[in-house]
């Protein structure tokens, strides 16, 4: 008896569907102008993931976002390290194989941080992330900053906000 309520309504939905007129899609983004204005938008602001807010970003002033990373960075709650990465990598690799796990070649990286905007907050703020690669070339590819290169090779505008 379901089946036969499940079949009616399907056929019902499938002609409706049927009725409508074919969609013809229109990527935005995929339009040279757009893409144009958002590089030139980017040389001043930065696009960053919103806080409990799936698939919004916020747009931020890059001085100040970039001054706000290095705050972070400068805080108590990092610490200067002596060794490079690549001795980091290799140590935390060696560990891993100690304990019969294998570091996936995508994985020998440092992690990088970004903050999200919490604009649930009044007023707002901002929380700070530690992520992998992947997730840097998202969130960070709008800023042409590398902090895990100390800042060398930065916009140099930004960079002589910082000193």
């Amino acid at each position: 008896m379901f089946a036969e309520w499940k079949h009616t309504v399907l056929d019902l939905v499938r002609s409706k569907i049927d009725q409508f007129p074919a969609f013809d899609y229109n990527s935005v983004l995929s339009k040279s102008d757009v893409i144009n204005y958002l590089r030139q938008v980017q040389c001043k602001y930065v696009f960053i993931p919103t806080d409990k807010a799936a698939n919004n970003v916020s747009i931020v002033c890059k001085k100040f976002y970039v001054q706000l990373i290095r705050d972070e960075i400068l805080s108590t709650t990092y610490e200067l390290s002596s060794e490079s990465a690549d001795e980091i990598i290799f140590r935390h690799e060696k560990f891993l194989l100690e304990h019969g796990i294998r570091l996936h070649p995508d994985n020998k990286c440092l992690p990088y941080l970004y903050a999200t905007t919490k604009m649930h907050k009044n007023p707002v703020k901002f929380r700070f992330i530690t992520s992998g690669e992947k997730f840097f070339k998202t969130a960070f590819y709008c800023s042409g900053f590398s902090f895990a290169k100390g800042f060398k090779g930065s916009d140099p505008a930004v960079m002589a906000t910082l000193r």
